[in-house]
């Protein structure tokens, strides 16, 4: 299987459960799977190629209000740790200040079951290593 781009029709026959959004439009998908393009190159495997940058463009596409164009379908406000009623009072997860640019990377893809899926294969792809 060589390195070939996903299209847009590609990532509509492997996610037929986003026809049926407010937020369907072809332009938006393209858009999605230009920016998770950025993110996958040939150094994968090639059979994880194509659904790496789908399963990212599918979380793009459902998260980031800059394809969406609102909030996105799912919120990525921020992650809320603890909440009271009495008295009100709302703890929230760190900010990018406290943590870092990985790990609030990985919080962001983990929200989804598509970003969960593309961790899955950069983990297989690229694993951590450790030099001493």
């Amino acid at each position: 299987m060589p390195y070939v781009l996903p299209t847009v029709s590609d990532f509509l026959d492997k996610f037929p459960e986003l026809f049926d959004t407010a937020f369907y439009d072809q332009e938006k998908v393209q858009d999605a799977l230009d920016e998770a393009a950025g993110s996958v190159d040939t150094t994968w495997l090639e059979g994880d190629y194509a659904n790496a940058i789908l399963y990212l463009a599918a979380h793009l596409f459902i998260t980031d209000p800059a394809i969406t164009g609102s909030g996105g379908m799912a919120s990525t406000a921020g992650n809320v740790q603890s909440e009271s009623l009495g008295l009100i009072s709302v703890t929230y997860a760190q900010t990018s200040a406290q943590a870092g640019a990985a790990t609030l990377m990985q919080e962001d893809l983990a929200t989804t079951v598509y970003g969960r899926k593309y961790l899955r294969l950069l983990r297989l792809n690229h694993p951590a290593i450790i030099t001493i």
